[in-house]
């Protein structure tokens, strides 16, 4: 438990990386931009067989279950429900 203290001190001395990396990746979907982008704004509600198992869920976590949007444009409030409220 000590060990970050005692070790803190030197970290310092450590060179800290400094390069910039750019990751950009893309997925094809079949739809219209309009339609995408409609279903990035608002999660209709999620059917428990349309989720895969994950780690979180084995852990304990809640499964989502939809989010729904105020409004559109700025100060629009997304709100996400989970299992179990």
């Amino acid at each position: 438990m000590i060990l970050p203290f005692v070790l803190g001190p030197f970290e310092e001395t450590l060179p800290t990386p400094d390069d910039l990396r750019l990751v950009e990746s893309s997925i094809e979907i079949g739809a219209s931009a309009d339609a995408g982008w409609a279903l990035v704004v608002r999660v209709p509600r999620i059917r428990p067989e349309e989720l895969e198992s994950q780690l979180a869920h084995w852990m304990g976590f809640p499964g989502p279950v939809e989010a729904t949007l105020s409004r559109e444009g700025v100060g629009g409030i997304c709100r996400a429900t989970f299992e179990g409220g």
